[in-house]
Formats: structure tokens, C-alpha cells, sequence
């Protein structure tokens, strides 16, 4: 199971996590300065391990969801992913996928 953890409006940064048992976690935190917070937030409120498979930048505005970008700590996430999670949670929102691009 797929899930995205998502802030409303605005710029944040992001990280894909992968569990244990496969499952993809896309999170959010807008008051994140680096990507190791978020990993940090949600492995503490994980009961199983988590691993990163990279992070970057995201932007939600009323009708789009915009990410680029990478972290450089843990890479560029599958771009492929990305857009898959966000399309089946982006509420009629049009995603739009460059990652790696405009850091």
C-alpha cells in the first residue's frame, strides 16, 4: 500500500520511504530544513524499519502539485514512484515530476 503524507498548499521539502514489507511512504514536512528530519519524524512514528530512497522539493498549489529537485543526503527518488503516489493522491490535481531538476 501506497500512502503520501501531504501538506496543503505551499513549498516543502520531501523524502520516499520504502518499509519493510514494500509499502511506499511519501512525506512532507513544510518546517524541514533538511531531508533527515523527515525521515527522522516518520521512523519514530514507525513500528517497522524504514529505508530513504531519496527526497527533493515539492510545491502544491490549488490545482497542481510541482516536485524537483533531490536531497543531498539521500539522492534522487525513483522518479517513476513519485509521480505514481502523488497521482493516486493528488485529488484532481495535476502532477508534474522533474526531479533532479532546478535544485
Amino acid at each position: 500500500m501506497n500512502t503520501a503524507n501531504l501538506h496543503e498548499r505551499g513549498f516543502s521539502k520531501f523524502v520516499l520511504l520504502s518499509d519493510q514489507d514494500g509499502n511506499l511512504i511519501l512525506s512532507t514536512n513544510p518546517s524541514a530544513e533538511f531531508h533527515e528530519e523527515i525521515v527522522r519524524g516518520e521512523s519514530r512514528k514507525s513500528d517497522k524499519l524504514l529505508r530513504c530512497l531519496g527526497g527533493g522539493r515539492l510545491e502544491i498549489s490549488d490545482d497542481e502539485i510541482y516536485t524537483y529537485g533531490y536531497s543531498v543526503d539521500f539522492g534522487k527518488p525513483p522518479a517513476d514512484l513519485i509521480e505514481q503516489i502523488l497521482t493516486e493522491n493528488a485529488n484532481g490535481k495535476t502532477v508534474r515530476v522533474e526531479i533532479g531538476k532546478g535544485y
